[in-house]
């Protein structure tokens, strides 16, 4: 009995592949640097106030919203 794998398999397992293989790799420092040091985090001086019916998300203490 012989199987024929259709364009369509062979791109679906190809894809998941990539993204298995994308999903073990770091991430490279050059795209998120950490902050060094001698380096200060400025805030925002002009920040608009949050509307009372929306999320303030400078004073979340979670990731889970």
């Amino acid at each position: 009995m012989t199987y024929e794998q259709s364009r369509r398999d062979v791109l679906k397992a190809g894809t998941c592949v990539v993204a298995v293989a994308l999903a073990q790799m770091a991430m490279p420092g050059f795209v998120f640097p950490s902050q060094k040091e001698d380096e200060e985090l400025v805030p925002f001086l002009n920040m608009p106030r949050t509307a009372p019916n929306r999320l303030d998300w400078e004073t979340l203490d979670q990731w889970l919203t």
